[in-house]
């Protein structure tokens, strides 16, 4: 037989043994936790790197939508894009490699072979404002940087491309494209 004082401690012994499971944390709980918060540090981290490291086919360009410059602001900062240049060709380049097809690729093809003129300025009017012998309206949606960039990789594959006049530049800037 139990006497009281058995009971007692029988009762004090499984208290405290079911006070400590209660205090001892379930490990196994927290793993998937841990997973989970892990993979989605992994996710973020990897989607900042390629965002930092692919910044794509435009690069870093000035956007021009709405009232960003002044006419002199934007006269001053095309005249540096319009210096050709080896990073200018080849970022032209790169671009003109990813949109050379359907109608793009039937309109740079006439560029090419000059049939929309062959200077900087007749070049760059043709992308800006399209032409009308094909489906091909315009590529004014990109920024000025971008078109130089393709009128600069366009004039470095034509074998004798006449150089703009004065008067075609001036004409240029007063039309603000």
């Amino acid at each position: 037989m139990i006497d009281q004082n058995d009971k007692s401690t029988l009762n004090k012994t499984s208290q405290s043994s079911s006070s400590e499971s209660e205090k001892t944390p379930d490990h196994k709980s927290n793993k998937p936790v841990l997973f989970v918060v892990f993979s989605l540090g992994f996710v973020a981290v990897f989607f900042i790197l390629v965002f930092l490291l692919n910044q794509g086919p435009i690069d870093n360009v000035e956007y021009e939508w709405g009232d960003t410059f002044t006419m002199d602001q934007k006269i001053a900062r095309d005249k540096v894009w319009r210096t050709s240049t080896d990073s200018a060709i080849e970022k032209g380049k790169k671009l003109y490699e990813v949109n050379a097809i359907g109608d793009v690729g039937e309109f740079f093809a006439g560029i090419k072979q000059g049939k929309y003129g062959t200077s900087e300025v007749e070049i760059y009017r043709a992308l800006t404002n399209g032409v009308s012998d094909i489906r091909f309206h315009s590529l004014e949606y990109l920024p000025s940087q971008v078109r130089w960039n393709l009128t600069h990789y366009i004039r470095s594959e034509m074998p004798n491309p006449k150089v703009a006049t004065l008067d075609e530049w001036q004409s240029l800037d007063e039309e603000g494209i």
